[in-house]
């Protein structure tokens, strides 16, 4: 058996954060299309290339049609970390679903939407030194919790690694996924954050 821990935290009587992006509306779908593979990249126009572990088998999630986001945001990041440069970067929130095992997934896109320099994310949304999204988190505003992505018995993250080099050109984007404690059901509705980027509200 695998041990999973992770940390949710009280939030403050008045945390309620930074100003968030406002959320698409959308419905549940029966049998979702299949999901992008765990850190695809793709070029402008370019083929997709795997970059991490084949996507699990669809499963019910909160979405539309393929290709619908939930919920967007978008941020100035350095074009790679310590750079002076920035890069107009947009956050899409593609499916976020409960999994068994009282865990919650988030998958995500970051595009350049920029006409300038490539985009390197690879150190840009990590909770600590490595190359990988842990530094994203949920903020269950109703409950009162943040709860951070979760680690296995080795300390590893359940979220995707960003292998190095990884550039975005102009209009390019990768896919990524992370995994957190789940907020109680009845919750409907959760904050995502991702360092950078404002807190993004997406519905449960």
């Amino acid at each position: 058996m695998v041990l999973l821990a992770g940390a949710a935290t009280v939030l403050g009587a008045c945390g309620v954060g930074p100003e968030r992006a406002e959320t698409s509306s959308d419905t549940v779908q029966e049998e979702p299309p299949d999901a992008a593979p765990e850190g695809t990249a793709t070029g402008a126009g370019g083929a997709p290339t795997t970059t991490g572990a084949a996507a699990d088998p669809p499963r019910q999630e909160v979405g539309g049609a393929q290709g619908e986001v939930l919920a967007s945001a978008e941020a100035e990041l350095a074009e790679s970390p310590g750079a002076a440069t920035v890069v107009p970067v947009r956050l899409d929130i593609v499916s976020m679903e409960r999994l068994p095992g009282e865990l919650l997934e988030a998958r995500f896109t970051i595009t350049n939407v920029g006409d300038g320099p490539e985009f390197s994310p690879f150190a840009s949304f990590t909770r600590g030194t490595g190359y990988d999204v842990s530094g994203a988190a949920i903020l269950d505003l109703q409950g009162g919790f943040r709860y951070e992505v979760v680690e296995d018995s080795g300390g590893n993250c359940l979220c995707s690694v960003i292998p190095i080099p990884t550039r975005l050109a102009s209009g390019g984007s990768a896919t990524y996924y992370a995994r957190f404690g789940a907020p109680p059901e009845g919750t409907s509705e959760v904050d995502f954050e991702l360092p950078g980027f404002p807190p993004v509200a997406v519905p449960l």
